[in-house]
């Protein structure tokens, strides 16, 4: 089902996002140790939680449960159709209101 989710589309956040072929020939288990490099910014972002700051919607598609990334889908073009955030980053923009489509 979808998830229509509402964040804050902050730049520090928008900066974290990675292509659909983020990995390359990389297992999940190495990937997931590069995405450590970003855990700084990822924690800052802990101040935009529940904010509402360039409240923006799109929605949810995916989850890679070994590199905890989630993967979203986004109205901006073609470039934001499948982008792969770090899920601690996603948690910490988030609104606390989604909506899930029932069909």
């Amino acid at each position: 089902m979808p998830i229509l989710w509402i964040m804050s589309a902050v730049e520090p956040f928008e900066q974290l996002w990675r292509q659909p072929n983020r990995m390359g020939d990389l297992p999940p288990e190495t990937w997931s140790e590069q995405l450590k490099s970003d855990h700084e910014t990822v924690r800052k972002l802990n101040k935009y939680k529940n904010q509402g700051v360039r409240a923006h919607c799109c929605m949810v598609i995916g989850y890679h449960k070994i590199t905890k990334e989630v993967a979203t889908s986004d109205s901006w073009g073609a470039f934001a159709q499948e982008r792969w955030f770090p899920l601690e980053a996603s948690q910490n923009v988030f609104s606390d209101t989604y909506s899930v489509i029932h069909w």
